[in-house]
C-alpha cells in the first residue's frame, strides 16, 4: 500500500510539473502569434509607405544638379532596401516564428499525451 501512495505521489508531482511546461509553451506560443500578427501588420504599412522614400520629387524649380542627383542615387537604394526590408527579410522572419509556433504545438501535443498516459496511470492505482 506504502508503494501505492509513493507511486501515486509521483504521478501527481509528474503531472503537475508537466502542466507547468504545457501552460508555459501555450504562453510561448501566444506570445508568438502576437508577435507574428504585430509583424504581419506592420509590414503591410511598411510596404504602403515605400512610396515615400521618393518624395518630395525633385525637380529643376526644387532641386537640381550634381549634389540632386546623388541624393537621387541614394533614394533608389534606399528603394530597393526597402524592397529587401518588406519582402525577404521580414518573410524571412515570419517563417522561423511560424516554424517556432509548430515545434511548441508538437511539445503540447506531446506533453498533453504524456499527461494522459500518467492520469490514466494514476486512475489505474486508484482502483
Amino acid at each position: 500500500m506504502e508503494q501505492n501512495e509513493e507511486r501515486m505521489h509521483s504521478l501527481n508531482s509528474a503531472i503537475s510539473q508537466l502542466d507547468g511546461l504545457v501552460r508555459d509553451y501555450e504562453e510561448k506560443v501566444q506570445r508568438l502569434r502576437s508577435a507574428k500578427s504585430q509583424i504581419t501588420g506592420e509590414q503591410g504599412e511598411f510596404q504602403a509607405n515605400r512610396n515615400l522614400v521618393k518624395d518630395p520629387p525633385l525637380s529643376s524649380n526644387t532641386w537640381a544638379g550634381m549634389h540632386a542627383e546623388s541624393f537621387e542615387e541614394i533614394r533608389t537604394d534606399i528603394g530597393s532596401e526597402y524592397t529587401l526590408l518588406s519582402g525577404e527579410d521580414t518573410n524571412s522572419i515570419l517563417s522561423d516564428i511560424e516554424e517556432k509556433i509548430v515545434y511548441y504545438e508538437n511539445l503540447i501535443t506531446s506533453t498533453a499525451s504524456r499527461i494522459s498516459g500518467l492520469r490514466s496511470e494514476l486512475c489505474e492505482l486508484n482502483d
